[in-house]
C-alpha cells in the first residue's frame, strides 16, 4: 500500500479536527449542514508556557446553495512536557488541546 504525502497543515488539521468539530456544532447548531470545510491555517504562535496557538479559517455551508459562512478558530495546542529536556518551571502540562477564540467573519 502506498502512504498519502502529508503536509504540515494536514497533521495539524488531523489533530485539532475534533476539537473544532465539536466548537462548530455548538456554534451553529440545525442552522447549518455540519460539513463544514478547513480553508487553511492563517497563523501560527508559540507561547512561553510552551504551547502553539493556531488560527485556522473554516468555512460552514448554509442550507441555501452557493451561500456559506467563514469563520476564525484560535485553538491552543499544549504538546506534552514529558522529556527531562524541557524546563518544568515553565511547562508543567499534559497533552491538551482548546478553542481560545471563535469568530464569525460573515453575516
Amino acid at each position: 500500500m502506498i502512504g498519502k504525502i502529508m503536509t504540515t497543515e494536514d497533521i495539524i488539521s488531523d489533530i485539532v479536527f475534533s476539537t473544532i468539530d465539536q466548537r462548530v456544532i455548538k456554534e451553529y447548531r440545525q442552522d447549518t449542514f455540519f460539513d463544514w470545510e478547513w480553508k487553511r491555517i492563517v497563523g501560527i504562535t508559540y507561547n512561553s508556557n510552551h504551547s502553539y496557538d493556531v488560527s485556522v479559517k473554516i468555512e460552514i455551508p448554509s442550507r441555501n446553495f452557493g451561500d456559506y459562512k467563514e469563520d476564525l478558530v484560535k485553538v491552543r495546542i499544549f504538546p506534552s512536557c514529558d522529556s527531562d529536556k524541557l524546563n518544568k518551571l515553565e511547562c508543567n502540562h499534559w497533552f491538551k488541546i482548546e478553542i481560545v477564540d471563535y469568530k464569525h467573519l460573515s453575516p
